[in-house]
C-alpha cells in the first residue's frame, strides 16, 4: 500500500461529484487500503476517494480517533438512509489545512448504507457525537 497524494483547496477536482463505484475487484480493495493508510498519516479520521484524485464514491473514516483501528468503516457507495437531530460539532478537513468550523448539521443518530468489497450491502446504526455505536 503507498500513501496517496491528498488534493488542497482549491483543487478544481475537489467540486467534481463523485461517481458510483461499477466494480468491486482486488484493484479497489487496494486503494481503500492506501486510503486507510493516507488517512491516519495525515492524521485524520476521514478520508473521501476524491480528494486523493480518484472521482469513485468512496469513504474510509474511523469513527472511533482514540482508538485508531477499532471502528474503521470502509464505505462503497454510501448512502445515508435516515438522520435525525443536529448538534454543533467542531470539524475540519485534511483537503483545507489549517481551519476547522462550528458545523450544525452533524446528526445525532443516523443510518447509513453501503457496499462492502465483498460485494455485500451493509449497514450502520450511529448514536451520539462520537458515533459509539458504529
Amino acid at each position: 500500500m503507498a500513501l496517496l497524494n491528498i488534493r488542497k483547496f482549491p483543487d478544481p477536482a475537489l467540486k467534481d461529484p463523485a461517481q458510483p463505484v461499477a466494480n468491486i475487484d482486488g484493484g479497489l480493495s487496494s486503494f481503500i487500503e492506501s486510503m486507510v493508510q493516507t488517512m491516519y498519516a495525515a492524521p485524520g479520521v476521514g478520508l473521501a476517494a476524491p480528494q486523493v484524485g480518484d472521482s469513485r464514491r468512496v469513504v474510509v473514516l474511523d469513527t472511533d480517533h482514540q482508538n485508531p483501528g477499532k471502528k474503521l468503516l470502509r464505505l462503497i457507495n454510501p448512502k445515508v438512509v435516515e438522520a435525525e437531530g443536529s448538534v454543533i460539532w467542531e470539524e475540519g478537513c485534511l483537503s483545507v489545512v489549517d481551519y476547522t468550523a462550528p458545523c450544525s448539521t452533524r446528526s445525532t443518530t443516523s443510518t447509513a448504507s453501503s457496499l462492502s468489497i465483498a460485494s455485500a450491502v451493509s449497514s450502520a446504526n450511529c448514536t451520539g457525537v462520537n458515533s459509539p455505536s458504529c
